[in-house]
């Protein structure tokens, strides 16, 4: 990954592709066929989705990019979090809402952008540039003095 903005805009351009393809299964579809229900449901969950890359791609400053990326997903994520929790606490008899459901999917998805972001945010930091590692190490070769 190049940055966090490319990463992010690399999703939702894998995100419109896909509302691009369930679109047009759609529109082969009869109103009332019984597998249009399923695609209008994941159609939803792509829109929700590229809406919150959309918010997320707003929030990252230029400046610093690696950590404004990862505070801004992991405050939506708590937000999410909130409204999950609260959706929860209304049905104390186990049952789940179509709203239940949403916000699950919304964390399932945000939590896979932070571990994305995260994991190669964080390996980068922690590969040093060839020549510094030469430098730092005990066992680098010795240039012979002549």
């Amino acid at each position: 990954m190049d940055n966090p903005k490319t990463f992010l805009q690399d999703q939702k351009d894998q995100i419109e592709k896909t509302i691009t393809q369930l679109e047009s299964t759609l529109a082969r579809y009869e109103d009332d066929e019984p597998r249009a229900d399923g695609q209008r449901e994941q159609l939803s969950t792509q829109q929700r989705h590229l809406q919150l890359l959309d918010d997320l791609l707003a929030a990252i400053d230029d400046d610093n990019e690696d950590m404004t990326a990862k505070v801004a997903v992991n405050k939506r994520l708590i937000t999410v979090r909130e409204q999950h929790d609260t959706v929860n606490e209304r049905h104390t008899d186990g049952r789940r809402t179509d709203a239940w459901w949403r916000t699950l999917r919304d964390i399932e998805y945000l939590e896979y952008l932070q571990r994305e972001l995260h994991s190669t945010t964080d390996i980068e930091a922690e590969q040093p540039s060839m020549s510094a590692s030469l430098v730092d190490r005990d066992d680098a070769p010795s240039v012979p003095q002549t």
